[in-house]
């Protein structure tokens, strides 16, 4: 079962859309976010984010710790969304 859906979200006081397509499967989920706003292209390379697994969106690790705020923010924003998946 797949989602497709734009979410915004506050990064250092600024609100930024993104768009996010969401798979769930029997034993993982796929999360593909792309940054609309060029300005997070910096933060993270061509605005794009891609994650699969079980052990949660929030694991993924990134150099900087500007990268992991933002990827904390665009996390709680997906996670509104997904309230309505078992």
């Amino acid at each position: 079962m797949g989602r497709i859906f734009t979410t915004t979200f506050v990064f250092q006081g600024k609100t930024y859309t993104a768009l996010v397509s969401l798979n769930f499967s029997a034993t993982d989920i796929s999360i593909k976010v792309h940054l609309e706003d060029t300005d997070l292209h910096k933060i993270l390379p061509e605005g794009k984010l891609n994650y699969q697994g079980s052990d949660g969106f929030r694991n993924l690790e990134h150099q900087s710790e500007l990268a992991q705020e933002l990827m904390q923010c665009i996390a709680h924003s997906i996670e509104k969304h997904m309230t309505d998946h078992p």
